[in-house]
């Protein structure tokens, strides 16, 4: 079998997922290919998504929040992904046709739109699935036209649980990391992370666990060297270590006690499977909010939104005895779902041509609005990527 894995390099955690689950397809026999589809919808556009997505993450946390909540639509998700079929048809519907995959898998929510969008328009004949590794199953996510949609949470209708792509983390060492860090043995390791980007409240997490008796935050800023160098010159942060990017995030998790996140994705799933609690610590407006909600209803995380709350909750005892083993314990039945390749392996071997023949069912409000912003489309990422360089340190 040959698939072809379209990613987004939107922080790392879509890439990350995306290798994953290219080993886990491999070890079964697949030639596989890992590809950038946002690149191959358009260079521009991805540019002006990175650094406009950073932006609002980093700047302009409101207008993520009304992005997010706008894009809940299927109507307006349908609008997006026929602008980016348009958009893509040089590109991606080209690519496709070279490699002839027997199947594609998207692991990026917009090229998973413009997938969805080209099957509506018969364009996309082989079998294509999503695997999404959010806990809520936004619309930009679930595509009802694409042949599967593969949640790690698995709680929505027209959604299959899949088991996180986590097996990597059987490979994570913890032994040596205190040492190597300066944490005593009988310290309390309250790990902060924030993505590849370090975003989110990392600074207000750190200052909380300073307040911690018996605790020390080892904070990983990714790449924001602004947050690092602030946290680095805060007097508060005495016993604060903090970390830029890291390539041994896996062996920090398997040392750690709890891992303090705010987004979800693929670090509250590396936790998971190292059996480490997660607490979502003033998750960030959009899909970080939605997120924890969701975590928090299926039993798999608690959420704090406040510093002193933060201390309070790590000064418990009952946290650390009750608490954080039954977070453990829920956690660990996300992995007792059917891997990708077993999923796909059950698909109906014409599910594809029978979407195919389906009469495409376009609304004319969709197609009008998709006809009309594609006129101005490249013009206006061009504009956005070159606000975003001044905008964006």
């Amino acid at each position: 079998m040959r698939v072809t894995i379209l990613s987004a390099p939107v922080g790392a955690g879509h890439d990350v997922a995306a290798r994953r689950v290219a080993a886990e397809l491999a070890a079964g026999g697949a030639t596989v290919e890992v590809v950038d589809g946002l690149r191959l919808i358009g260079p521009r556009l991805e540019r002006a998504v990175i650094n406009g997505y950073r932006f609002q993450l980093r700047r302009a946390a409101w207008s993520w929040k009304l992005t997010y909540a706008v894009s809940r639509s299927q109507l307006v998700m349908r609008v997006v992904g026929s602008i980016l079929s348009r958009v893509a048809r040089r590109r991606l519907e080209g690519h496709l046709r070279a490699a002839a995959p027997d199947l594609v898998v998207s692991t990026y929510p917009l090229v998973s739109a413009a997938l969805a969008s080209m099957r509506r328009g018969r364009r996309l004949p082989m079998p294509a699935v999503t695997m999404i590794t959010d806990f809520d199953a936004h619309a930009a996510w679930v595509h009802p036209d694409l042949d599967a949609n593969c949640s790690i949470a698995g709680t929505c209708t027209g959604v299959l649980g899949v088991r996180p792509p986590v097996a990597e983390c059987a490979l994570a060492d913890g032994s040596g990391v205190r040492e190597r860090l300066g944490v005593d043995e009988h310290e309390r390791l309250v790990l902060v992370v924030g993505g590849a980007w370090g975003v989110g409240a990392m600074h207000q997490a750190a200052l909380a666990v300073e307040a911690t008796r018996g605790a020390r935050a080892v904070v990983v800023t990714g790449h924001n060297d602004g947050l690092r160098r602030q946290m680095l010159e805060d007097a508060r942060l005495k016993r604060t270590v903090v970390l830029g990017y890291r390539d041994d995030l896996l062996d920090l998790i398997a040392a750690s006690d709890v891992v303090i996140q705010h987004a979800g994705g693929v670090t509250c799933l590396e936790a998971f499977a190292l059996a480490v609690p997660v607490v979502m610590f003033s998750p960030v407006l959009g899909h970080g909010a939605a997120n924890a909600a969701c975590m928090q209803r299926a039993g798999v995380a608690t959420t704090i939104e406040h510093r002193h709350e933060l201390t309070a909750l790590l000064d418990d005892t009952t946290f650390w005895s009750d608490v954080a083993p039954a977070l453990v314990s829920r956690s660990a039945t996300l992995l007792d779902q059917p891997t990708l390749p077993e999923l796909i392996a059950a698909l109906p071997a014409d599910g594809a041509a029978r979407r195919m023949r389906r009469r495409p069912m376009r609304s004319v409000v969709a197609v009008t609005l998709a006809l009309g912003a594609l006129v101005a489309l490249e013009d206006v990422a061009d504009a956005a990527v070159r606000v975003a360089r001044h905008l964006i340190p």
